[in-house]
């Protein structure tokens, strides 16, 4: 299902002129590719959040140990917040919100926000890794 989803997106910016120099685009192919990107961006905030979940969700049924079980739902609801925070940072990185597909033209004004979201995520990746390691 996740790969249905995040493969319909892929179609349009393929046909739009994705991959090509970006010479060879007329202004309203870039502004369209840049819209998709965009929506894609989100649709990969999903998916990552829904494959922690299910992971942690399965930690639950396998392991049954209080103190592991506690932990799995700390770390489930540390990756529920930050799975609904990066989908917000992804919707309000820019202001206003269509600056994330009209800022390359130099016409529409903006202002871009830096948020740090990798070190988040990398830190919950190995929780999921090293928590099913104390189970051995």
């Amino acid at each position: 299902m996740a790969r249905i989803v995040a493969r319909t997106p892929l179609v349009s910016p393929v046909e739009l002129g994705f991959g090509q120099d970006i010479w060879m685009l007329s202004p309203e192919q870039i502004t369209r590719i840049l819209f998709i990107f965009f929506v894609e961006e989100i649709t990969y905030a999903i998916i990552i959040s829904a494959t922690k979940a299910s992971v942690i969700l399965f930690y639950l049924r396998i392991f049954p140990e209080p103190w592991f079980r506690t932990a799995c739902r700390v770390i489930l609801f540390v990756s529920g917040i930050f799975g609904l925070w990066h989908i917000f940072q992804i919707l309000f990185v820019c202001w206003p919100m269509d600056y994330n597909w009209k800022y390359w033209d130099s016409i529409h004004k903006g202002t871009l926000f830096s948020f740090i979201n990798a070190g988040i995520n990398i830190a919950l990746d190995l929780s999921l890794c090293v928590l099913p390691v104390t189970q051995l």
